[in-house]
């Protein structure tokens, strides 16, 4: 692994869930963690979009896309949570409003309230490795998944399909984009 920091993190699936689609359980290692896992919201497949985001993400670039740590070493949602807002802009309103959770880092028009300040970056300045427009292709593809809604993320087959994930491929003739 010539780009990343340690070996790549590697989780069981015993955490999978076949029969029903709507859980509402933690589920997923506290760094990968869906926003609507954090906040207590039910939960379903489109968490595997935002869990493969993660994995590409520590696979591709030599830091991690969300550290949501304490200076204790502890996993801290408030952290965590303000790490995103930086990445993705502000939940809309509408989306907070389906946990009860959100209210303790939010206020009632959307504001961050939480305990530490929100960081002072973007997914471009996270980004490390690429320049131009093979940059610009990885974070489309990258927002496709990175998404507070899991309706407004892109399904797996779409993600799959995506233009920078095929781009070799595309080269050579193997595969055209519609």
């Amino acid at each position: 692994m010539l780009f990343t920091k340690g070996a790549p993190s590697l989780a069981d699936l015993s955490e999978a869930r076949f029969e029903n689609p709507e859980n509402v359980d933690f589920v997923m290692p506290d760094l990968y963690r869906a926003p609507e896992v954090v906040l207590g919201m039910p939960w379903s497949y489109p968490i595997d979009t935002w869990g493969f985001a993660m994995t590409l993400w520590d696979l591709f670039e030599p830091k991690r896309l969300f550290r949501p740590h304490g200076e204790d070493g502890r996993y801290s949602e408030s952290i965590h949570l303000a790490q995103m807002i930086s990445i993705m802009g502000p939940p809309p309103l509408g989306y907070l409003q389906r946990s009860e959770k959100s209210k303790l880092f939010w206020d009632d028009e959307g504001e961050w309230k939480g305990d530490v300040p929100i960081p002072e970056t973007t997914l471009e300045l996270a980004e490390a490795r690429l320049q131009g427009e093979e940059k610009d292709l990885f974070l489309t593809f990258m927002r496709k998944m990175l998404q507070w809604k899991p309706e407004d993320r892109k399904n797996l087959e779409e993600v799959f399909m995506d233009e920078w994930l095929l781009a070799d491929l595309i080269e050579a003739g193997v595969v055209t984009c519609d």
